[in-house]
């Protein structure tokens, strides 16, 4: 898979998880393990191409319960967005996929205490009863990113 090809650029990978299923001829479930590996796989390969990972469409659109647990679920792997096919998914999908504030209040002290430690010449510090080491400060380093992008930090 190429970022670019003759002057293309990508900015992203979008999971169509029907095309999917359609070709390996699974059937999808509400569980959705017939993709689980296929939708971890283009994680993988966006975030080892920094691009955006965007999940597949919740087609039960007015299952909006639902609809929040397959967002949250895909913001938890580490989609960066998900599609959406009605106007009553937006919000819905908007919220699962944004920090919230209780989580941008512990990334930017988290940062600023290993700040403080680089300072004081401290390696590992706590932070919050936690052992804080470099993937712990890139995950605050990653919520405080869509925190900006979004306008709350």
């Amino acid at each position: 898979m190429c970022k670019s090809m003759n002057n293309i650029h990508f900015a992203g990978i979008v999971f169509g998880s029907d095309d999917f299923c359609a070709n390996i001829g699974a059937t999808r479930s509400d569980e959705g393990k017939e993709i689980l590996m296929a939708r971890q796989h283009v994680i993988l390969v966006c975030k080892s191409l920094n691009l955006q990972a965007i999940d597949a469409v919740y087609i039960n659109f007015r299952d909006l319960d639902g609809l929040k647990r397959q967002s949250e679920e895909g913001a938890s792997m580490g989609f960066t967005g998900k599609q959406c096919i009605h106007p009553d998914q937006v919000s819905i999908i908007q919220e699962a996929y944004r920090p919230s504030d209780s989580k941008i209040e512990w990334a930017k002290g988290l940062i600023e205490e290993f700040e403080r430690a680089q300072l004081e010449g401290r390696g590992a510090f706590v932070y919050h009863d936690q052992m804080i080491d470099m993937p712990l400060l890139k995950q605050a380093y990653n919520v405080m990113n869509i925190a900006k992008q979004i306008g709350k930090a």
